[in-house]
């Protein structure tokens, strides 16, 4: 959704036309040669600073950084998707088997829930940080603690230790958010119209592009049940994205003013809702957006489980599907919203989105019902 409005609003901008001259203005515009203008006059009407002799050009950094450093993020998150549950099972259950049961999805769930409670609480504070001493050490901060998440994971023996691995994740996690504001500093000269680009393109390739090839790489690497190989490789990218990020990409983030704690606060921010009394509008995004996203992070939670049980899906089966979903992600924002246009864009696919639930849930089962029930 955020996506679909980001180039909904590029598209809005960019083909907005310019209101013709007409009458006297376009008369004098026309057939009135321009006279040059020079000496002090030139000086004021030229807003663009001179170049001084012998100085350097300042380079405008760009923000294909921003988009490989969240693309290597979410191609760790891709390898790791089909496989945890796996993991968490062959944990949990008794016998050591990789088979997802209703204890197993549970404390798949618990985990998940630890995760992203930090992750509420102290993301703000991390995008605060990076507003202060800039997007480099804390791209590099939430690269290492994904790679500590992970090879915690892969290592587990006991229930506690995903516990630990996604309270570390959830205290870390901040690539997507402090990448996004990389993308608005890069862009700080453009348009409002580039930028809102430069985001939809972001994300795209970031999050569905990494997707594209996570998923098919997890189901080739975890063939024969080893389902925490592709953890390593998770955790090795991981470990070269905080190294690309410390000591290859520039820093985006203008001068230090020092970092606002007072933004950090994700509690504060709950003393602007009164700007939902006052404005319908903002008020029914904000609900239509909480609930695309409350059902959104109800599919992640439980998607695998799901289809593992209802369909007896592994890795190899669900890779191949996931890899449709990241790739709709990458291109049917930039298909639909120029067409439809914001509220068209959104309507669609808040329609899709339910049609899509409501088929998921409707699927034949392909398994037998003794099968289908997950052992207490």
């Amino acid at each position: 959704m955020r996506l679909l409005l980001l180039l909904a609003s590029a598209a809005a901008i960019s083909k907005v036309p310019k209101a013709p001259r007409t009458g006297r203005a376009a008369a004098i515009s026309s057939e009135t040669p321009q006279k040059p203008t020079t000496g002090r006059a030139a000086a004021k009407a030229d807003p663009k600073p001179l170049a001084v002799s012998g100085g350097a050009k300042q380079k405008q950094v760009s923000y294909a950084w921003a988009v490989l450093h969240n693309w290597l993020y979410f191609l760790s998150l891709g390898l790791c998707i089909p496989v945890l549950p796996k993991v968490i099972a062959s944990t949990v259950n008794d016998d050591g088997a990789a088979v997802i049961t209703s204890k197993s999805a549970r404390v798949a769930g618990d985990v998940e829930g630890i995760d992203k409670l930090l992750t509420f609480l102290f993301v703000g504070a991390l995008g605060a940080c990076s507003d202060g001493v800039g997007r480099k050490p804390l791209i590099a901060l939430s690269a290492l603690g994904y790679a500590t998440t992970v090879l915690v994971q892969a290592r587990a023996t006991k229930v506690a230790h995903f516990f630990a691995a996604d309270a570390i994740d959830g205290l870390t996690s901040c690539m997507n958010a402090v990448c996004a504001a990389f993308v608005a500093d890069a862009t700080s000269q453009d348009s409002g119209a580039a930028r809102a680009a430069a985001l939809g393109v972001f994300q795209g390739l970031s999050v569905g592009g990494a997707f594209i090839v996570g998923f098919p790489m997890a189901a080739v690497l975890s063939k024969g049940g080893q389902y925490r190989k592709p953890m390593y490789l998770a955790a090795s990218l991981q470990l070269l994205n905080a190294f690309l990020a410390l000591f290859v990409t520039p820093e985006s983030a203008p001068a230090s003013k020092g970092i606002k704690w007072d933004e950090a606060n994700p509690i504060s921010s709950l003393g602007q809702l009164d700007l939902f009394k006052k404005s319908t509008p903002l008020k029914k995004t904000a609900i239509a957006f909480s609930l695309v996203w409350l059902g959104n992070l109800a599919l992640n939670a439980c998607f695998v489980p799901y289809v593992d049980a209802k369909f007896g899906w592994g890795p190899q089966q669900s890779g191949p599907l996931l890899v449709v979903v990241g790739l709709m992600l990458a291109v049917v924002p930039k298909l639909v919203v120029p067409r439809l246009g914001v509220v068209g864009a959104a309507n669609f696919g808040c329609l899709v989105y339910a049609l899509g639930f409501i088929c998921a849930a409707s699927a034949p089962v392909w398994k037998s019902t003794s099968e289908l029930d997950y052992p207490s």
